[in-house]
């Protein structure tokens, strides 16, 4: 962790004083023009950026090579037509999505809302 804040560290130096076209640059000027972001704040999102991305990308590559293999008739269709991989990555994200949580809430109290009597647990 400390070669990675280190590298970070280094790489935001580089950047205030070489700035380029792409996001950490962006960051780095947005706390520039008064969209302050703290030291903190820069590694916090960094390392967000980077799970996140790495997350998702593993999670679509392993859906989709189980999803071809369950389904072997559609590698086969990817096997002899190429083209056909834009459409699959889309549709394996939209079977298999790389980030599935399932969210479930349930009212804290009883209580009516719109007229609707709910109870605790619902």
């Amino acid at each position: 962790m400390t070669e990675f804040t280190d590298y970070l560290r280094n790489l935001f130096e580089q950047r205030r004083a070489n700035p380029r076209s792409e996001l950490i640059s962006a960051l780095l000027c947005a706390e520039e023009k008064g969209s302050y972001l703290s030291e903190q704040e820069l590694f916090s999102m960094m390392v967000l950026l980077i799970v996140a991305s790495h997350e998702t990308t593993v999670g679509l590559i392993g859906n989709a090579v189980l999803t071809l293999l369950l389904h072997p008739d559609q590698l086969e269709a990817v096997r002899r037509n190429p083209a056909l991989t834009p459409a699959m990555t889309e549709e394996v994200l939209r079977y298999e999505g790389p980030v599935e949580r399932t969210i479930t809430r349930s009212v804290a109290r009883d209580v009516t809302l719109a007229s609707r009597q709910l109870r605790r647990g619902d």
